[in-house]
């Protein structure tokens, strides 16, 4: 077996990923450290470079600062058998995307790559339906949803492997930042644009088919729904929950104002209590347009994507 680490740096979050991966035991975890840094925040705003909107730089800052922590922690490991690190949405479409990757290089020696929605879609997949165990069922069929801070990944597998996927330059972030600047309005009308366009996207889905969404709402809503105190990866990981249920949590939370969420919400962090909302009502719309009655929680994906990825390729690489 081999220790590999992985770096998400996505458009709310940074995630660093040290796992064991090899000899048919598809991952252990090691080390798990997330830092919420809302990179793509200024991507909301009309500040343009190029024609692009920038990373701004108090965001661009606390990211480089987690990635300086991330950078020694690895080194910490001895022996590693691979290391990837990757950015999403926010410096794929940020115009200064290219420059915050050279900086992340120059100082902390972590060479970052901004992916394709194409790649962010397999990875996740692959994070998605090994961490569920759905190798065993080849006929599994999944409708999965990685909701980021700044896009949104949609994938259709059978057992493991990805059959279709698609993205939607909307997230939590940018959704929240829509909701403050332009009222809830535009927020309801941005996220039944996107339900209609997944719709003629996906529809219609196979008999059977799962409904799963990962990423940080995802693990939010489970726990949540748990009254957790604190994280638990194996509890929130795997919960299901149902429509009528996720509709009466949404509604709860929608009655108290911020700093209420912020401060007495049980599993609800402080620093997401602005995105929750924008990120159920898009669970909400998906399942009401697709006659979706559960949704289950991943607390795997796009990390542990990258690591099993990497552990295949060491693994093909001995084989030659």
């Amino acid at each position: 077996m081999g220790i590999y680490a992985s770096i998400d740096t996505g458009s709310n979050a940074v995630r660093l990923l040290v796992a064991r991966t090899g000899d048919g035991v598809p991952l252990v975890r090691l080390r798990y450290e997330r830092t919420a840094t809302r990179l793509a925040e200024g991507l909301s705003f009309p500040v343009k470079k190029n024609g692009k909107k920038n990373l701004w730089p108090r965001n661009m800052e606390l990211t480089m600062q987690a990635l300086r922590r991330y950078s020694e922690i690895i080194s910490s490991y001895s022996g590693l058998s691979g290391m990837r690190a990757v950015g999403t949405s926010a410096l794929r479409e940020a115009g200064n995307g290219e420059e915050f990757i050279r900086r992340v290089r120059e100082q902390t020696g972590i060479t970052l790559e901004a992916i394709s929605h194409e790649e962010e879609a397999r990875l996740s997949a692959l994070g998605v339906t090994v961490g569920m165990d759905l190798g065993g069922d080849k006929s599994k069929k999944t409708f999965i949803l990685d909701i980021g801070g700044g896009s949104t990944e949609w994938m259709l597998t059978e057992g493991l492997s990805l059959k279709r996927s698609g993205s939607f330059p909307i997230g939590v972030v940018k959704l929240a930042g829509i909701a403050d600047r332009l009222g809830e309005g535009a927020l309801e009308r941005e996220i039944a644009t996107f339900a209609d366009g997944l719709n003629r996207a996906v529809f219609p889905l196979p008999p059977g088919t799962v409904f799963i969404v990962t990423g940080g709402t995802a693990s939010t809503m489970a726990a949540i729904d748990l009254s957790f105190a604190q994280y638990e990866h194996e509890r929130i990981h795997g919960h299901e929950i149902g429509l009528e249920r996720l509709a009466g949590m949404f509604r709860t939370l929608s009655l108290l104002p911020l700093e209420q969420r912020r401060h007495s919400v049980p599993g609800l962090e402080p620093g997401r209590a602005d995105l929750i909302l924008p990120g159920l009502r898009l669970i909400i719309r998906t399942m009401e347009k697709f006659g979706l009655k559960h949704v289950i929680s991943s607390d795997t994906g796009l990390p542990e994507g990258i690591i099993l990825d990497l552990g295949t390729r060491e693994k093909q690489k001995n084989w030659i």
